[in-house]
């Protein structure tokens, strides 16, 4: 896989770690643009992101998880109160959703992981797509 390729994986994040702290954070994203110079422009947005330590004590995961899944977990999605409430239900264990992520490659490093939710696990039925599914 090239090292620009950003995965997606489908799975329900791991509950039970009680309220996670969450930040709204601002950023800076390259977005396409007609009308500047090279067709890219800075776009500025807000994203919610949480932290949590997965298997090391803090939430709980089922031995199915790979040990290069355990450690700090950063969730990251869009900077709106419905993306606040999915990290808040994912990480307290009430959402019981499978979601799609995308592992953000540039920001994961050792023991941490970078994950983007991109959507609720929905699939069309004719869709054929490279998810990995972890269960957690």
């Amino acid at each position: 896989m090239p090292s620009h390729a950003h995965p997606l994986f489908a799975f329900a994040p791991p509950g039970g770690g009680g309220v996670p702290e969450l930040n709204l954070v601002q950023t800076t994203e390259r977005v396409r643009s007609p009308h500047s110079r090279g067709g890219w422009a800075a776009a500025k947005k807000y994203m919610w992101v949480a932290r949590a330590r997965v298997g090391m004590g803090f939430v709980d995961v089922d031995d199915g998880l790979g040990e290069g899944w355990r450690g700090e977990w950063v969730l990251e999605t869009e900077g709106t109160q419905e993306g606040r409430q999915t990290l808040v239900d994912c990480l307290s264990g009430e959402a019981g959703e499978v979601f799609v992520w995308e592992l953000v490659r540039e920001k994961s490093g050792v023991g941490r992981i970078w994950l983007k939710l991109v959507r609720p696990l929905h699939p069309p039925s004719d869709s054929v797509r490279d998810f990995r599914i972890l269960r957690s």
